[in-house]
């Protein structure tokens, strides 16, 4: 199955995103809303093939996306079609590179939970600190563990982050 955005203009821009289906009997529960897929951003080389077979075996379907303009616009265009966000920022130049477009997705799309995979992380961040940015930031490489709890966290911090939206306004 292919998705892409949803306008001819930005249809001819933009790749589509391939949705690979969760695995028909599942493995595990992941702590996380499976009626909608995740969208995983890493390039094919590097990314988080492990992470994306463990969310199909947990009852996801998985987008998949290896340039971040392709996955920002995929979001920015359906962004009722995700479940969540999962980016590994050291592909696309690490955080100080990817913060304004972070940002612009978290105001665009509140209620879109974003985990953030990176090796400069000291350890996994489940709490609200970077809320601006991302639901959770986890340390590469990923264990199944991590995961876990990030998706969890993710599900939680995001709420937290769209109650301080509303307080805003």
């Amino acid at each position: 199955m292919r998705l892409g955005p949803s306008t001819a203009d930005a249809r001819s821009s933009v790749d589509p995103i391939t949705l690979l289906p969760a695995y028909p009997s599942r493995m595990y529960t992941l702590p996380f809303d499976t009626s909608l897929p995740v969208l995983v951003v890493s390039k094919k080389d590097t990314g988080l093939a492990q992470a994306v077979g463990w969310m199909r075996a947990g009852g996801f379907s998985v987008g998949r996306a290896d340039g971040i303009e392709q996955a920002l616009s995929t979001l920015r265009t359906g962004a009722g079609s995700w479940g969540g966000a999962m980016v590994n920022v050291d592909d696309f130049g690490g955080m100080e590179i990817l913060a304004g477009a972070l940002c612009e997705l978290r105001l665009r799309i509140p209620g879109l939970p974003i985990i953030l995979i990176t090796r400069d992380a000291d350890q996994d961040d489940f709490g609200p600190s970077r809320l601006g940015l991302a639901d959770v930031t986890l340390r590469a490489p990923l264990t199944i563990t991590a995961l876990e709890a990030g998706l969890a966290f993710a599900a939680e911090n995001n709420l937290r982050w769209q109650r301080s939206l509303a307080t805003r306004t």
